[in-house]
């Protein structure tokens, strides 16, 4: 990473599965931040310094809300979840 001229690493992930020895290896490597959702519940012992945790629940609701209204749920997304 740094190897290559990255001044900082970060990583993000919807879903914080943090399995086995994944915490330890998250505290040593080189990533300066993870970024997960609370879409998992996170145990108090895996809430290391690294790891920053974005609540879901406004997309959640705009996507449910759109759902209801009949409007479109890609407009949430900018349409890029469009391929």
């Amino acid at each position: 990473m740094a190897a290559h001229g990255a001044s900082a690493v970060y990583c993000a992930a919807t879903h914080g599965v943090f399995s086995g020895p994944a915490i330890e290896r998250l505290q040593n490597s080189a990533l300066e931040k993870v970024v997960i959702t609370n879409t998992l519940p996170l145990p108090e012992e895996k809430r290391i310094d690294k790891i920053q945790v974005l609540s879901a629940a406004g997309i959640i609701a705009d996507a449910i809300d759109a759902v209801f209204e009949d409007t479109s749920v890609s407009e949430i997304f900018d349409g890029q979840n469009q391929h």
